[in-house]
């Protein structure tokens, strides 16, 4: 069995694998105690690990946490996915490669390996990310934008009249709020709307093109994109997966 770990901003993800298939999976947040005591306690069950494949933009503190983890805990070497100029025909876009984040990397080799031709990738998480790969597999750059809970703590930091509720996980759809609460969410829909819609209309010029939405708003911001998506929640495990396999 192997291991695939995608630690971002927030919280440190998990998939195991077969080598072929993604199976179960989990996530424990970042900074809330003891990150291996907790990560071990996830993988108390019989089971072996052969392998751990990771991805990280956390820090180097979780990038030697997830050694500790491999070494002590599985006797192997983690395997970091790192972004690189090009990849199997995927070529990085950035000015400077190794700059690019690896979970966005990790993400544009998963979309590599579903789709065939031109891909916008939306991931909603802490922040929003968009990356735009052209039909021959060149990355032609992206876009980053705060996520829903950075917008809403940004508007409440720096106003004096914003005060909003406690926050809930649910997410507004409507197209215009009929109070504080609402227009602030609606504003960030129309935000990640605006910014994916144009993207593919300026970028796709009339061409076909898939749109992938991933990201843990992944499916709520989704729903509310008035262009045709696909929800792939697991697009950076993907990534990682036809990584470990070469």
């Amino acid at each position: 069995m192997w291991l695939l770990l995608d630690a971002g901003n927030t919280r440190l993800k998990w998939r195991l694998t077969d080598g072929h298939r993604l199976l179960d999976g989990g996530a424990v947040r970042i900074g809330e105690g003891a990150l291996v005591d907790r990560l071990h306690a996830a993988f108390r069950k019989q089971i072996t690990i052969e392998r751990v494949i990771a991805t990280n933009v956390a820090g180097d503190v979780v990038g030697a946490t997830i050694d500790l983890l491999a070494s002590d805990g599985f006797g192997c070497a983690a395997e970091m996915l790192l972004p690189s100029a090009e990849y199997r025909g995927l070529k990085n876009g950035y000015t400077n490669p190794a700059a690019l984040g690896a979970d966005r990397w990790a993400a544009m080799i998963g979309a590599r390996e579903l789709v065939r031709g031109a891909v916008c990738i939306v991931d909603c998480g802490t922040a929003i990310t968009l990356d735009w790969i052209d039909a021959s597999g060149a990355h032609q750059g992206g876009m980053i934008i705060p996520g829903r809970r950075l917008m809403t703590e940004c508007l409440v930091a720096g106003t004096r009249q914003i005060r909003l509720p406690e926050p809930s996980e649910a997410l507004e759809g409507k197209l215009l709020g009929t109070d504080t609460a609402s227009c602030v969410a609606a504003g960030t829909f129309g935000c990640v709307a605006g910014m994916v819609e144009r993207t593919v209309q300026h970028m796709g010029k009339g061409a076909e093109v898939t749109c992938l939405v991933a990201g843990g708003d992944g499916a709520a911001f989704g729903a509310h994109l008035a262009i045709p998506h696909r929800i792939v929640n697991d697009l950076t495990f993907h990534g990682l997966l036809a990584f470990a396999n070469g």
